[in-house]
C-alpha cells in the first residue's frame, strides 16, 4: 500500500529507536490508539487517539496506520522523552514497560471484535507475573517484522 511502511521510524527529537501504531481495548469494549515507541530500555505507549468505531466499509486510507493518529494529540510528544515521568503525566492512558520485564511476546493473526477496522494482527507482551499487554496493529503493518524486532530486543 502506498504510504504504509513496515515499521515507521520515530521522529529524531523523540529518543525512540522506532515505533508502530496499535490499539488496546479497556473496559471490555472501549478502545484507545497508541503510538508505541521502542526505546533503549522501554516500550512506551503514547495515546494518539481515542475510540475507534467500526466503519461501514473499508476505504484504502484505512490501511495506513498513520490514518488513526490525531496530529494534535501526537504533537504533545514531540519534545518529550518517552522514558520520562513527564511522558506518563501527559495522558493517564500512556504506559511504559521496561524491556527487561517482558518475558514473552506472542503474535496472533486474528482479533475477535474488530468489525471492519483493518488490522494486521495482535501482539501480546507478558511479564514474569503473567501480566499482559495486548497491542492490536492498526492498518497494514508488517506484523511479523514488528514481532521479530520486539523479540530480539527483549531476548
Amino acid at each position: 500500500m502506498a504510504g504504509v511502511t513496515a515499521i515507521p521510524s520515530a521522529p529524531s527529537d523523540i529518543h525512540a529507536e522506532w515505533s508502530f501504531i496499535a490499539m488496546q481495548y479497556y473496559w471490555l469494549i472501549v478502545n484507545r490508539t497508541f503510538e508505541v515507541f521502542v526505546t533503549r530500555s522501554m516500550i512506551c505507549g503514547a495515546r494518539v487517539r481515542g475510540v475507534i468505531a467500526s466503519p461501514e466499509g473499508t476505504e484504502p486510507q484505512q490501511h495506513d496506520p498513520q490514518q488513526y493518529v490525531s496530529a494534535r494529540l501526537r504533537r504533545r510528544y514531540d519534545s518529550v522523552n518517552p522514558e520520562s515521568s513527564e511522558f506518563l503525566a501527559l495522558d493517564r492512558a500512556n504506559f511504559q514497560i521496561p524491556r527487561s520485564r517482558i518475558s514473552s511476546i506472542e503474535f496472533f493473526p486474528r482479533k475477535w471484535g474488530m468489525g471492519g477496522v483493518p488490522y494486521s494482527g495482535r501482539l501480546v507482551l507478558s511479564d514474569p507475573s503473567n501480566s499482559k499487554c495486548e497491542l492490536i496493529l492498526l492498518g497494514t503493518q508488517d506484523a511479523g517484522l514488528i514481532a521479530t524486532r520486539l523479540r530480539e530486543i527483549v531476548a
